[in-house]
């Protein structure tokens, strides 16, 4: 399970009855609910739900509703003194874990989880923690210097099992993405909303204009945006990736490719310990996390190999 920075959690089997669900909160409706039960029935409930101090809900609507049509009096929860940000934190943390977020997707969610989080330590942001740094060195002291808090990055990589360049680097995508032009391609399934070289093009693009190359990809005037984009007469903006020939001869040799594959086993290890901790077995989450350690290496050294 992820962590929440600045909480720590208890566990308590808690009566349905006694958890409150704030106003506002979306109710799932009954084919969503009746996939909860059945993988309830199936396999268990792999995540509890999470609650503050005075029981009201924070993540697990679903499970809730699941665990009410089942019959059940009370649901395995995880109890903290969340606050709004924290909860937000949370509910981000565990959806993303959960969900299979398109590229653009992913993006826009660590905006959202990089401005809640310098929210909550505005002394881990990068001016403020460089001066930190230099006052130091130059002996003017360590006011708060000595910060036990991780940075942004560092805390989004632990806790989602994504390096922290790949972090930074989407976060900083995703801080100027137009969430509707994400959510024109998400909804029409169209491939570019789940490739980072078009979400990178989009997001050179004013919001205003994100919109309207979207519409444009949607509807099919362009097989994709940065097609949009050059047709617009803004090509200058972006800068076309340079393919460069592998050793192999035809292929062409991206690093990036190397870098999707990478994060998804890193993501797959952080997932091992949620699962770990819900269905503990020692004994299988360190063979299987060994296994997915010797994958990362793999790639890694194929990458080196084949490098021009």
């Amino acid at each position: 399970m992820a962590t929440v920075p600045g909480i720590e959690f208890r566990y308590e089997d808690v009566p349905v009855s006694d958890i409150t669900v704030p106003r506002g909160r979306r109710k799932h409706d009954d084919a969503d609910v009746d996939s909860m039960v059945l993988s309830i029935e199936s396999v268990g409930l792999i995540h509890p739900l999470c609650l503050d101090d005075d029981y009201n809900l924070v993540a697990g609507r679903r499970r809730l509703q699941a665990h009410v049509k089942m019959g059940r009096g009370t649901a395995p929860c995880r109890i903290g003194p969340f606050t709004k940000v924290t909860a937000d934190i949370a509910e981000i943390d565990e959806n993303y874990l959960r969900k299979n977020y398109t590229a653009m997707e992913e993006s826009i969610v660590l905006a959202r989880r990089k401005t809640l989080y310098l929210e909550l330590h505005p002394e881990t942001a990068r001016g403020v923690a460089g001066a930190v740094a230099a006052n130091k060195i130059q002996g003017r002291g360590d006011a708060t210097g000595n910060n036990p808090v991780a940075s942004f990055a560092a805390d989004t990589a632990q806790n989602l099992g994504v390096d922290e360049s790949t972090v930074r680097r989407d976060a900083a995508v995703g801080e100027k993405l137009s969430s509707e032009a994400v959510a024109l391609l998400v909804n029409a399934d169209h491939p570019a909303a789940d490739n980072k070289q078009e979400a990178k093009a989009l997001a050179t693009l004013p919001k205003k204009e994100q919109i309207a190359v979207a519409r444009e990809v949607r509807d099919g005037k362009h097989d994709t945006v940065r097609a949009a984009v050059k047709k617009r007469g803004l090509s200058a903006l972006v800068k076309p990736a340079k393919a460069k020939p592998s050793k192999n001869g035809s292929q062409t040799w991206n690093p990036q490719r190397f870098k999707d594959i990478y994060d998804y086993l890193g993501k797959s290890l952080s997932k091992m310990d949620v699962l770990n901790r819900d269905c503990p077995a020692s004994k299988f989450n360190v063979r299987a996390q060994s296994a997915v350690k010797e994958a990362m290496k793999a790639v890694e050294d194929w990458k080196g190999a084949t490098k021009p």
